[in-house]
């Protein structure tokens, strides 16, 4: 019966529940129930059987209970064990049948699909004749040597340490020792030594267990000439009352039955192996890693055509250099029967284009009709991606954590219901709680006034956010603060949160309120010096006049008289500017006008020539007199009197030229007006900052100087800057541009 049962399973492993041949061809009685134990099924020989008791031969399609109305519950129940559990069930039962007792041994097997139970195979062989006399049940050792001398599989009697105490004739045929030579032989022995562990354990566990019920399996055996061979061994354990003594095992060889099958076998292993493996590339390999077979997915990561890959070592093809050695490690470890960590690892490999990718291997064993390890077959997932983006996904947190810890802004984050999740140090410094403490209450507990919560609140309601609201908050210590908020709605820790930021402005306020304070104490001191010094510049300009007026002046003092009056004129308008231009600062909706330029350009080169009276450099003008209406005011000429005076202080008198042109893009409304010296020209490090030394403390050239230049431009949306008046070459002289905007003549 355990050979019957091994061949179900087998049909059942193999085929599922299709083919009836196998079970049409055994000889013990066999019929299968579904699960409302209606009988679906019944072989030939179970309806002989049927008939040798005089019972109806066609059972097929009524209940057990129909069939065999003297059916017992506690079979029933067993039935329904068997389903549930999915667990071979092995029983000897005695039955009365038209007044004749009736002895049975009963396997009940699961028969699975997809894992689970769907029917039940039970296999029932009569044994009422070992039963029907006490005569037969003590048949002389002779007579039961004679019995497995002529059985056709080979009889094996161990004991419980599987030491063989009995060998049965047919022993010799199989293993090619004699009876006598298998006695005392420990069975493992027997067996290859790669299974031979496997062997032992399932014996001691079966002792361990006190199974009664058979049990069988395949096992490649060791001849006495050292030849391997595949043979099928049917294990029962032997009792002495209750007391296990040992094993009665049951040994076939198969080899010849193998190797019929082998090429169906092997191809039918292959073909589920492929659809038991779940993965995008399935790569085969045998035994010396050479690729065997691989799917077109493979094939298209590699980059290869397939008559490139097969027969190719994996390994040397499409590993990268420092990943051969672990790879080899992992296949080595396969080959061997390890199924340990090499199940299932990643590793890398290499493109055709020299691209690497990292792959997710899922592997498994290919073996021979004898069981032995061949090959392995390989699902990979390829993950680069997945991996590159886990690794994003990680750093963004990471990044996102830094700068939260490291804001200097305070971040605190909160739910609707006001529930505190986190805060950074900088919020725990503001409110000098610890971020324990502010968990522990919500975000309103914080608000000094009850009007800045409420008005927080409708502007979450109408907006959705709250942008830099002045709010009165209260620390630990008691002290009130002023914050600048803004409040935005973020998706956190799989909900909706609100993220708030906030700025401590105390001092600020303080600050602006001081700052108001002292600019008032300059416009005053300011308005003051411009009156004291116009008063001393007054003075100086009646002297001059004087002088002026009488004819006794000798030229030469005449025409210092006259650069004196014409430079204490221009400082008392400069003073005058410096003071508007300070108002400018304070208020920068001082009206512009249209002026034209010029009229500016030409005013500011006199005052430039009145400045320079025994400068024999001259101003070279290269434009034509015609209206260019500039939107600006009286700053104007300042802007051009400092460019051109700064120009005619460092011309060089051997080069003794200033060239002034004017150049009108009507396209883009813009006036470019150029005043290029042959000065010792400015060097590409100093251009930069050549319009900021005001504020760094330096002054350059006369007035407002150079930096007021550019702060009068960009008033007027324009800008200023300085070039190489000979490309390329600073020491030929220096180019001033300034762009201004032009407006359209009325």
């Amino acid at each position: 019966m355990p050979e019957v049962k091994d061949r179900i399973s087998e049909e059942q492993e193999n085929q599922g529940f299709k083919h009836r041949e196998i079970l049409e061809a055994i000889g013990d009685a066999i019929h299968v129930v579904d699960k409302n134990l209606k009988i679906i099924y019944q072989n030939p020989a179970f309806s002989k059987w049927l008939e040798s008791l005089e019972m109806d031969p066609i059972i097929s399609g009524r209940k057990l209970t129909e069939a065999f109305p003297f059916i017992s519950t506690d079979t029933l129940d067993e039935y329904l064990h068997v389903f549930s559990k999915g667990e071979v069930h092995f029983t000897t039962e005695s039955t009365e049948i038209k007044e004749r007792e009736i002895y049975t041994e009963t396997t009940k097997m699961p028969l699975l699909r997809n894992g689970v139970t769907e029917h039940v195979a039970t296999i029932i062989r009569d044994t009422t004749p070992q039963h029907s006399s006490q005569k037969a049940l003590r048949k002389s050792e002779e007579r039961y040597r004679e019995l497995y001398s002529n059985l056709s599989d080979a009889l094996f009697l161990t004991d419980e340490e599987g030491i063989i105490t009995l060998a049965g004739e047919k022993a010799e045929a199989i293993f090619g020792y004699s009876s006598e030579e298998l006695v005392g032989v420990y069975f493992a022995n027997l067996v290859h030594p790669a299974m031979r562990e496997q062997m032992i354990s399932a014996f001691q566990s079966r002792l361990k267990a006190g199974s009664a019920t058979p049990e069988g399996f395949e096992a490649v055996g060791v001849r006495k000439d050292g030849s391997s061979f595949t043979f099928h061994i049917t294990h029962t354990i032997r009792y002495s009352g209750t007391t296990p003594i040992g094993y009665q095992s049951l040994i076939r060889d198969v080899t010849e039955r193998k190797k019929t099958e082998a090429a169906l076998q092997e191809e039918r292993d292959r073909a589920q192996m492929y659809l038991d493996i779940a993965g995008v590339i399935l790569v085969a390999l045998d035994a010396e890693g050479c690729i065997n077979q691989i799917n077109q997915r493979g094939i298209e990561l590699l980059g290869y055509k397939e008559e490139e890959l097969h027969g190719k070592n994996w390994f040397e093809l499409a590993m990268p250099e420092n990943e051969k050695a672990r790879t080899k490690e992992v296949f080595a470890r396969l080959m061997k029967g390890d199924t340990g960590s090499a199940q299932e690892f990643e590793s890398r490999i290499v493109t055709k284009s020299g691209d690497e990718r990292l792959i997710a291997w899922n592997n498994r064993f290919l073996v021979n009709s004898e069981g032995g390890i061949i090959g392995t077959l390989s699902s990979g997932e390829d993950i680069t991606e997945k991996r590159k983006a886990e690794k994003e996904l990680r750093e963004s947190e990471r990044q996102y954590q830094v700068i939260f810890d490291a804001a200097p802004i305070a971040i605190g984050i909160s739910r609707e219901t006001g529930e505190i999740l986190d805060v950074n140090w900088a919020m725990q410094e503001m409110l000098g709680y610890s971020e324990e403490e502010l968990k522990q209450k919500t975000a309103v507990d914080v608000y000094t006034k009850p009007a800045d919560r409420e008005s927080i609140r409708r502007m979450l309601d109408n907006d959705g956010k709250v942008r830099d609201s002045e709010v009165m908050m209260r620390r630990k210590d008691g002290s009130e603060i002023d914050v600048l908020l803004n409040v935005d709605y973020v998706n956190y820790q799989n909900g909706i949160a609100r993220l708030s930021t906030m700025r401590n402005i105390t001092e600020l306020n303080r600050t602006k309120a001081d700052l108001e304070a002292a600019r008032a104490r300059a416009e005053f001191f300011n308005d003051l010096m411009a009156h004291d010094i116009n008063n001393v510049h007054q003075g100086i300009l009646v002297g001059a006049e004087l002088l002026l007026r009488g004819d006794e002046l000798p030229p030469d003092s005449r025409r210092y008289a006259e650069a004196i009056s014409d430079q204490v004129s221009r400082g008392i308008q400069l003073i005058e500017n410096v003071h508007k231009l300070s108002k400018m600062d304070a208020d920068e909706n001082l009206a512009l006008q249209r002026i034209d330029l010029y009229g500016v350009i030409a005013n500011a080169i006199l005052l430039v020539q009145h400045a320079f009276p025994e400068s024999e450099v001259k101003i070279d003008i290269k434009f034509k007199a015609e209206e260019i209406i500039i939107h600006a005011d009286e700053f104007l000429i300042d802007l051009f009197y400092n460019i051109v005076h700064n120009a005619m202080k460092y011309t060089l008198q051997d080069r003794g030229i200033i060239e002034i042109s004017v150049d009108s893009d009507e396209e883009k409304g813009f006036v470019l007006v150029s005043i290029a010296d042959k000065g010792p020209g400015i060097p590409d490090e100093r251009k930069g900052d050549l319009f900021s030394r005001l504020e760094k403390g330096r002054t350059l050239g006369s007035g407002m100087g150079l930096t007021l230049v550019k702060r009068i431009a960009n008033r007027y949306q324009g800008a200023a800057w300085v070039e190489d008046r000979v490309p390329g070459t600073y020491t030929m002289g220096a180019k001033f541009v300034v762009k201004l905007p032009k407006m359209a003549s009325e």
